[in-house]
This record gives structure tokens, sequence and C-alpha cells, in this order.
């Protein structure tokens, strides 16, 4: 049966062309689309595209400040480029104080897209995961990204040298990702070790480095030329951006950015009036309380939100309204 076969086959293998007298061309086609194919699903590539993201935020700071500094230089050099420096000691700080948001008819375009797609893709999200989960099971996992943050809230109180604080975020760590199961219950908090709220735009504001004007980012809110920039540092530190299944670590990022509108869904009532203006005052006032660590202008807020919002809404709402600012 052997050599039958071998006969049978032995005209059709006379066929078969050699090795020579391919195509050189469908040879390298086939040889790169299988080069292709492999190197995108390459490791390599991964990180390249992952750089290639990290650089947009700071291409658009840049070009920001360069088309401002073109069109508007008194906004990057200072309200009056010929203002006396010991007149201006004199004066009192708001007469001298910069328009924080000279960028307002972009900020408003890119608002404006956003609150659009927030309204007609994330909020829907949000209200079906709201309603589908039950409460325990939402801030279950509430908790456990919770938990992953603090490693970002951990380090950047290293990076301002609050020592304390940062063992503390340590220790809140520790216990909820062991006796909490990874972070599932929030242990720490019962326990005491309170939750600091920091992150890598505070750690820059800390060392001296100003806000510069108000900033909407399409798709990722609120912000301002230095807290665009410390955005590239949350990243990495962020601990899901080490995962490196893809698949895996794009089910951690729309988690995590669905369960964050939706604990933003209790505080929407609370905006009132024009919607730009209301969450942009309320970023800038906060983010200045938060880099001086709640020292100065504590009373911004008080004349803000009165004694019957305070009934209502307690610290960790506020926080929340961090989520819902940057979606």
């Amino acid at each position: 049966m052997i050599p039958a076969l071998h006969k049978n086959n032995k005209s059709s293998l006379n066929y078969e062309p050699e090795a020579s007298k391919l195509s050189i061309f469908a040879v390298n086609k086939a040889y790169f689309r299988r080069r292709f194919i492999r190197d995108c699903a390459s490791s390599d590539t991964i990180e390249f595209q992952k750089k290639l993201l990290l650089s947009l935020p700071i291409l658009l700071v840049i070009l920001v400040i360069n088309s401002t500094a073109l069109f508007m230089p008194s906004v990057v050099y200072g309200e009056e480029l010929n203002t006396n420096a010991v007149g201006a000691k004199n004066q009192p700080i708001e007469s001298v104080e910069k328009n924080p948001d000279p960028l307002e008819s972009i900020n408003r375009v890119s608002f404006w897209i956003t609150d659009k797609s927030d309204y007609y893709v994330l909020r829907p999200m949000a209200i079906a995961y709201d309603f589908v989960l039950p409460g325990f099971a939402s801030q279950a996992i509430t908790n456990i990204f919770m938990n992953l943050k603090d490693v970002q809230i951990m380090l950047n109180n290293l990076f301002q040298l609050k020592l304390k604080a940062s063992s503390i975020d340590a220790g809140r760590i520790g216990v909820n990702s062991t006796i909490g199961i990874l972070g599932i219950f929030d242990v720490a908090t019962k326990l005491g070790l309170e939750r600091h709220y920091e992150d890598f735009g505070q750690t820059l504001g800390f060392w001296g480095i100003p806000a510069g004007p108000y900033l909407f980012i399409p798709f990722l809110g609120p912000s301002s030329f230095r807290d665009a920039v410390g955005l590239v540092g949350e990243y990495y530190l962020t601990p899901q951006n080490y995962i490196n299944h893809t698949r895996t670590r794009n089910h951690l990022f729309l988690t995590e950015t669905v369960d964050r509108r939706a604990r933003a869904l209790k505080v929407e009532n609370v905006v009132f009036g024009d919607k730009y203006i209301f969450l942009r005052d309320f970023y800038i006032n906060r983010r200045h309380y938060l880099v001086n660590d709640g020292l100065e202008n504590q009373s911004l807020e008080e004349d803000i939100f009165d004694d019957e919002f305070d009934d209502d809404f307690d610290d960790s709402d506020f926080n929340d309204m961090d989520g819902f600012e940057e979606e």
C-alpha cells in the first residue's frame, strides 16, 4: 500500500514548481503579510501604540501653548506685558489675577462635543449599569478600583514628601488587598486609615508649577495646562496599564469608566445655571483646594455651596464629581 500510494502521488509531485521558479513577488507578499500580522500582535507594537497615545496630550498642550502665544501673548506672558512690577505688588490680588479661561471659545466647543457624547453614549451605559447591578456589587467594583487608585495616591504622596500620608496609603493597600479580598471590601476606612486624594497634577503644583489657563480636553474633561501634563504621569502610575493582555486591560478601563460615571449620576442634579461655567468654576476651586491641601481658599467652596447642600452630599460625593468632570 505504501509503495502504491507513493507511485500514485509521484506524477503530481513532478508538477510542483521548484523553489527557484516561484515568484519572488508572491513569496515576499506572503512573507510580509504573515510578518505584518505577527508584528501587529507583538508586545513591541502595543508598546509603540501606547507611547503614541501618551504623546497626544503633550502634543495638544504644545499646540495650544504655541497658538496662544502667537495670537494672545498676554495669556502666556502676563495680563499686561508692560505692567510695572512695583505697581502690581501694591494692587489687590484680584485686580492682577489673570483670566483663568482665556480659551473659553475653544473650550466650549470641546465641552459641547464631550457633553453630547456623554449624554448619548456614556450616560445610558451608566444608567443601565446602575440599574442591573445590585448596590453591594457596584460598591465592590468601586472599592476594587479605588484600591488600585490608592497605589497612585501613595506614590504621589511620596513624591510630595508626605511620608505619613504615604505610609497610611500603603497600609490601606495592604489591609484592603488582604483582609478586604483584593479591595472588594474597604476594611481600611473602618479601621481609621483615611483615604487621601492626590494625583500627578497636584504633585506638579506642590513643586511650584503654576496651573496655567483652564483647558477642557475632549472626552477627558476639565483640566489645565499643568494637569494635562499630569495626565501623562498618571498613566505611568496606573497599575492597570501594566497588564500585558490588551483585551483585559481594555475591559478594565471600560468598566472603571462606566462605574465612575454611574457614581456621578447621584450628583447630576446639583449642577445649575450654565453647565460649562459651573463645572469650570468647581474644577478650578477644587483643584486649588487640593493642591494647597485645604489650607487656602477654603471659603471659596463655602461661598458656592451652602449648608443645605453639604447636608445632602458628603465629601465622598465631591470626590465623585472628579469622575463626573472627566467624562
